[in-house]
């Protein structure tokens, strides 16, 4: 499943067109103009969300010139069972 919306930036209302697509147990994140390293220009997906050996994590391709991520990032300190009240 895929689906497309613009992200807008409030301090110029200025936009960039954001796809969003579901596969593979993923959700993958395309905006206008950015990619990663291994995709042709307009087709990359330089962010991911996983759930992988049991936590939620988002990957970040932050060089398009770089193979691997450059970030793997865990939401496990953003449960709603570690709030502190």
């Amino acid at each position: 499943m895929r689906m497309s919306e613009y992200l807008i930036d409030p301090t110029s209302d200025k936009t960039v067109a954001c796809t969003v697509d579901f596969s593979d147990g993923k959700v993958w994140l395309h905006l206008d103009g950015y990619g990663d390293c291994c995709s042709k220009d307009g087709f990359g997906f330089p962010i991911g969300i996983e759930y992988y050996e049991g936590r939620v994590r988002v990957i970040v391709w932050g060089d398009i010139n770089l193979a691997d991520p450059t970030a793997k990032l865990t939401l496990e300190g953003a449960r709603e069972s570690k709030r502190k009240n």
